[in-house]
């Protein structure tokens, strides 16, 4: 369910939610991360931070994003699965629409 840092809920965890709109999956976000903390969440092996202040020629949102506008078909062999992401920045914000080829 990580993938760099992402946290994904699948369309079929959703589902199984009974969560079909955006507005429910963002309600239903704080809900899903504190299991996702219970289940997964470790005590890191040093208690150094190696983090680095992000210089200001840096665009991390440019960096920590895949993004590619799509149109969407009613072909039946487009086989391009839609999944909702979030980074961790976004966890407090609303959950948005990321395609990744091979998702």
């Amino acid at each position: 369910m990580t993938d760099a840092g992402t946290v994904t809920m699948s369309t079929k965890e959703l589902r199984l939610q009974g969560i079909s709109t955006s507005e429910a999956a963002n309600a239903y976000l704080p809900e899903f991360r504190i299991d996702y903390n219970e289940r997964f969440a470790r005590e890191p092996q040093s208690p150094h931070d190696a983090h680095r202040p992000v210089r200001e020629d840096e665009d991390v949102e440019r960096i920590f994003t895949w993004q590619e506008e799509r149109k969407l078909s009613k072909n039946p062999d487009s086989r391009l699965a839609s999944t909702r992401r979030c980074t961790s920045s976004e966890l407090s914000r609303e959950v948005t629409d990321v395609r990744r080829p091979g998702d």
